[in-house]
C-alpha cells in the first residue's frame, strides 16, 4: 500500500508539473515582444552588465530590448538544453517598461540605482516571492514562497529585474543539474556533456546569452564546478 500511495502522489505531482508548463506556454504566447533584429539580439547577448548599463544610459538600447532578447533565448536555447525552471516574464516586462520610461529623469537627478533595468536570472533553490523553490523536487512545485530572499530583495532595490529561474540538481547535491521537475541541463557547446552543478542552469543561461548574470549558490562547488 505505501508503494501504491507513493506512485499516486508521484503521478499527481507530474500532472501538476505539466499544468504549470502549459500555463507558462500560454503566458509566453500572450507576450507582445517587440521585433528586434537578429544582429541586435546577438549584440545584446554579448554584453556584460557594465556594457549594458553604459548602452542603456546612452539610449542605444532599452531594458525592454534586453529582456526581450533574453526571453527569446530562454524560450529557444533554454528549453532546448533544459536550462530554465519557472518564468517571470510578464511582471518583468512591466518593470522593464517602467525602467525605460523613468531612466532619463533618474539620470538627470543623479538617483539612478546601479542595476536599474538589468534583467537577472535566479537559481531555483533561492526563495522568491510568488515562486516555489522546488530544489528539483516535484512535491515542492505547489508551495510558492511569500517573501524574497535578502539577496533578491537587495538586487531589486538596486533596480534589477528578476525574469527567470534556472534548473539545478535535486536538492543541490550533485555535480550536474538534473531534476524530475525540469529535466537534465545539457551543455550548450556539447549536449553529451554536463553544465555542471548544482548551479548548472545558471551557467548554461549565461553561456548562451540568455542572461548577463545569474544568482547561484555554492557550498561544495555548486558555482565553481559550472
Amino acid at each position: 500500500f505505501p508503494i501504491i500511495r507513493q506512485e499516486i502522489l508521484h503521478r499527481r505531482s507530474l500532472a501538476k508539473r505539466d499544468e504549470y508548463l502549459q500555463a507558462m506556454d500560454e503566458e509566453f504566447a500572450r507576450l507582445n515582444l517587440p521585433n528586434i533584429p537578429l544582429w541586435k539580439q546577438n549584440y545584446i547577448a554579448s554584453l556584460s552588465i557594465a556594457d549594458l548599463m553604459s548602452e542603456l544610459n546612452a539610449s542605444k538600447i532599452t531594458s525592454v530590448e534586453i529582456l526581450s532578447t533574453y526571453i527569446i533565448r530562454c524560450r529557444t536555447y533554454g528549453k532546448e538544453y533544459n536550462l530554465t525552471a519557472q518564468e517571470n516574464f510578464t511582471p518583468a516586462m512591466k518593470k522593464a517598461r517602467h525602467c525605460d520610461a523613468t531612466r532619463q529623469s533618474l539620470l538627470e537627478s543623479n538617483q539612478l540605482p546601479p542595476l536599474y533595468g538589468i534583467p537577472l536570472s535566479v537559481k531555483d533553490i533561492i526563495k522568491q516571492r510568488n515562486f516555489a523553490p522546488t530544489y528539483g523536487l516535484l512535491s515542492f512545485l505547489t508551495s510558492p514562497c511569500s517573501y524574497d530572499a535578502p539577496i533578491l530583495a537587495s538586487l531589486q532595490k538596486a533596480g534589477a529585474i528578476l525574469f527567470v529561474r534556472s534548473n539545478m540538481s535535486t536538492l543541490g547535491l550533485d555535480a550536474e543539474s538534473c531534476s524530475l521537475v525540469w529535466g537534465r541541463a545539457c551543455n550548450p557547446w556539447n549536449v553529451l556533456r554536463t553544465t555542471g552543478g548544482s548551479s548548472g542552469g545558471e551557467a548554461g543561461l549565461v553561456a548562451v546569452g540568455a542572461s548577463c548574470a545569474g544568482i547561484g549558490g555554492d557550498m561544495g562547488g555548486s558555482i565553481r564546478i559550472p
